[in-house]
């Protein structure tokens, strides 16, 4: 008789991905994942009314125009998912108010949140797919860095565990379907939808 195999990390991380949701999540869990998105996409405009994000959005629009995922600059232009993921990252990061997890050391949101926000939006995807795909990027991200704390005893940077939380909020985005119009997260509707 063979015996059964031993679950891996990512055999964890896949199963998780294809049961976690909202739906599943406390009431406590969703309001504050929907204040961690608000949280962020504040940092963002605040960041982008620097000198150092109007310069990255120049680059964006000239190297990464004519997508469509918006840059959140105020000028409702969009770019490339990977030139809007750079520019709303980068302003969100500026003014560092962006959410802090204690546990994790970091800024989480920051890294995970830009890069779901421009695939929901290029997929076609609603308010409701973001928070879908944010809940396991956003707690994979943090399960990383614990991970990576207690491995080498320090506290490294969210650029050294916030990217693994990316590919899972991808992962989740693929296999919702969007029921309801397109997001595009210029439009002051979008925000409203964050807080029903």
């Amino acid at each position: 008789m063979a015996e059964a195999p031993v679950p891996t990390g990512t055999s964890r991380i896949v199963k998780y991905l294809g049961t976690e949701s909202r739906a599943n999540a406390p009431d406590p869990v969703d309001a504050e994942l929907r204040r961690r998105v608000i949280d962020t996409l504040a940092a963002i405009a605040g960041g982008h009314q620097f000198a150092a994000a109007e310069r990255m959005s120049a680059f964006v629009r000239s190297s990464f125009g004519g997508g469509d995922a918006t840059v959140l600059d105020g000028t409702g232009e969009t770019a490339t998912p990977v030139g809007a993921t750079l520019a709303n990252a980068l302003a969100g990061n500026i003014l560092d108010v962006d959410d802090d997890n204690a546990v994790a050391g970091g800024h989480p949101a920051v890294v995970v949140l830009p890069a779901i926000m421009a695939a929901v939006e290029s997929e076609g995807g609603t308010v409701g797919d973001l928070l879908d795909a944010f809940l396991p990027a956003y707690e994979i991200a943090v399960r990383t860095a614990i991970a990576l704390h207690a491995r080498t005893g320090m506290y490294n940077g969210s650029g050294s565990w916030g990217p693994s939380g990316r590919q899972p909020g991808s992962r989740a985005l693929a296999s919702s379907r969007p029921t309801s119009p397109p997001t595009r997260w210029a439009s002051p509707s979008s925000t409203r939808r964050l807080r029903q």
